[in-house]
């Protein structure tokens, strides 16, 4: 299991990484091959933009850079894909994080166009049953309104391809 061990509660670093690992071992493995699409999570994306553009500096295109939960990336298609997972058992931090999405597309958009400049970048989160409450649908109407998505336990795989 990973550390997280430096921010939220121990409880709280140990159920959502617990439902991380469980959302990506959903992910078909098969289907990731089949359509020549690469992961990267976390820092691994940094990495692989350096492999495409060493010169390129990341600090001169954004202040401060956004760590992906994970970026499938699917060459035949053109597409990057943004997942954030978001857990959440009781009203928290998390609630103001799910609406931070637009912000975070255009970011990931502004990077891109250094690297590959006719990419299209799509964002979403894999939220647990919690955001379902009545309390999140202003929020999730956000998600959508910025061009993002959300989906609940797992994303259709076509997701990541179309």
């Amino acid at each position: 299991m990973r550390d997280n061990s430096k921010a939220g509660g121990k409880k709280t670093n140990i159920n959502g990484l617990r439902y991380e690992d469980q959302v990506w071992s959903q992910i078909d493995s098969d289907f990731l091959l089949e359509n020549e699409i690469e992961n990267y999570p976390k820092y691994s994306f940094y990495k692989w933009l350096k492999e495409i553009d060493p010169e390129i500096n990341i600090k001169e295109i954004v202040s401060k850079k956004l760590l992906p939960d994970n970026a499938f990336y699917s060459a035949r298609h053109n597409i990057l894909h943004i997942i954030e997972v978001k857990y959440q058992e009781r009203s928290g931090s998390v609630d103001e994080k799910i609406q931070t999405c637009g912000f975070k597309l255009r970011q990931y958009n502004k990077i891109m166009s250094y690297f590959i400049p006719d990419i299209k970048i799509k964002f979403s989160y894999i939220l647990n049953d919690w955001f379902q409450r009545n309390e999140y649908e202003d929020s999730l109407d956000y998600i959508n309104e910025s061009n993002c998505k959300f989906y609940f336990n797992t994303i259709p795989k076509e997701e990541l391809i179309n």
